[in-house]
């Protein structure tokens, strides 16, 4: 009597385990706010700077979304294991771009970096479903269309004699840059 009752209790289980396994859906094998960053290494100089842009992976056309710019100074020398650096050299971070033709944030933060000092920001945007550019790209609800993030940052580098060497940084089409899944949100059309 026990062994049937243990066989009912275990066919039971089973039956259980396998009806809930049909019903929950499997999970995607990334969250869906998993985080894409693109991370870059400058020289100017003698100066190696350190640019990242991070942003949701997906994005939603009516929900407000983060991009995070980080501009980081490495080192002045321009060799990552010297022990003599420029006296008195630094990096003034001039300007960022952030251009996809729907966000273009730009900002001109004018900072005075030295030796291992960073900066960042936070942009927290909408986009919306009925911009131009987005339906160009035929975006519609529930629909998932790729995007390219372009980035420009303009910086100058002042040696220990004062004299201004400029840098410049901009993705080119060919390198790799942050791409985002852009989905159809409640405003899409």
């Amino acid at each position: 009597m026990k062994d049937v009752e243990f066989l009912l209790v275990t066919v039971t289980l089973g039956a259980i385990i396998i009806s809930v396994a049909l019903v929950v859906p499997r999970l995607p094998l990334f969250p869906v706010d998993s985080v894409a960053t693109s991370e870059w290494t400058h020289v100017c100089h003698g100066a190696v700077v350190f640019i990242s842009l991070a942003t949701d992976a997906k994005w939603m056309t009516n929900r407000t979304d983060k991009i995070t710019f980080l501009f980081a100074v490495k080192n002045i020398s321009g060799c990552p294991n010297a022990t003599i650096y420029y006296n008195n050299s630094h990096v003034i971070l001039n300007s960022i771009k952030l251009d996809p033709s729907y966000i273009n944030m730009r900002e001109s933060p004018f900072k005075k970096l030295s030796e291992r000092q960073a900066w960042s920001v936070d942009w927290y945007f909408t986009p919306r479903g009925d911009d131009h550019t987005l339906a160009c790209l035929g975006i519609s609800k529930g629909k998932k269309v790729k995007y390219s993030l372009s980035l420009e940052v303009d910086y100058t580098v002042i040696d220990s004699n004062g004299v201004e060497w400029l840098g410049l940084f901009q993705v080119i089409p060919d390198e790799p840059c942050l791409t985002v899944t852009i989905v159809g949100g409640e405003d899409a059309p």
